[in-house]
This record gives C-alpha cells, sequence and structure tokens, in this order.
C-alpha cells in the first residue's frame, strides 16, 4: 500500500471509531422535581419525625410490618433499636465534621444505654406496629458536640 492510501484508511477507521463513541457521550435528561411544596422538619407530622427533635431529644423510629411471621421481642427490638442509634448518632457527628473513635463510640454507648427508651406508639393498626426509640439528655445537642473533637 502506499502512503496516501494507508492515510486515508486511517482518517476513515477514525471518522468510523468517532462517530461510534460519539452516540454514548449523549446528554443526561434531567428529571423535573416532583410538584409539591417544600416540606420542612417542622411541617412533618410528629410520628414522621427522625432525628433531633429539640436540642434534648434524639428520635428513631422503628416500624415492624405484622403478619411477616412471629413479632420480634422487645428486647431484639431494643437491641435493634441501640444499634442504629448509635449508628446514626455516628452519622449526625461525620456531618457535624467531629471525629468519631473509639472514645466516642463508648461515650454514644454509654449516652444510648442510659439515656435511651423504646416505646409503642402505634399499637392498633392492622398492617404494622410503630415504636420510637428517643434518646432524652438535657443539652443533649450540646452533649454530642462536646463528646468529640472537629476533624
Amino acid at each position: 500500500m502506499n502512503r496516501n492510501t494507508m492515510t486515508a484508511l486511517l482518517l476513515t477507521v477514525a471518522v468510523v471509531i468517532t462517530g461510534a463513541f460519539s452516540g454514548c457521550a449523549s446528554k443526561v435528561k434531567q428529571c423535573p422535581p416532583p410538584d409539591r411544596p417544600d416540606v420542612t422538619h417542622k411541617d412533618l407530622p410528629e410520628f414522621e419525625q427522625e432525628g433531633f427533635i429539640d436540642d434534648s431529644t434524639y428520635r428513631l423510629i422503628i416500624i415492624e410490618p405484622l403478619g411477616a411471621g412471629e413479632p420480634r421481642s422487645r428486647k431484639d427490638l431494643e437491641d435493634s433499636a441501640r444499634s442504629r442509634a448509635i449508628s446514626s448518632l455516628q452519622k449526625y457527628l461525620y456531618a457535624e465534621n467531629k471525629q468519631v473513635d473509639a472514645g466516642t463510640r463508648t461515650g454514644l454507648l454509654n449516652l444510648v444505654d442510659r439515656h435511651g427508651a423504646l416505646r409503642l406508639v402505634e399499637k392498633n393498626n392492622a398492617t404494622r406496629r410503630v415504636y420510637y426509640f428517643e434518646i432524652r439528655k438535657e443539652g443533649l445537642r450540646r452533649y454530642l458536640s462536646d463528646l468529640c473533637d472537629r476533624r
């Protein structure tokens, strides 16, 4: 093959490859946001609020579906709620740019054990039971802030 034929062949291959991949780079379609007004934490009914309810109360919501076998024991629910509370509080501290170490986890464990309580909120529903696991401590938000250092 002569030089002109080789150049033409390479140019043709480059155009074909470029055309094949140009379809992959199409724009992503943006979906419009749902048509509903912005809902703030304070606008939600009390049973739907999770996280800090006020500076002294942190709440988790546990929903147990009925009819899916044996209901869990109270101890199993409490253990699950405590574990979830510790994990949720750690995520809160990370979001506040706090350093979570072994000492912080020990402090969270003690906080949850001493000040956390599980209570049944919705019992007479045919499809589910709703529980709150609430941690109540005066100045809880400040206590968590002081529990660990900034990253």
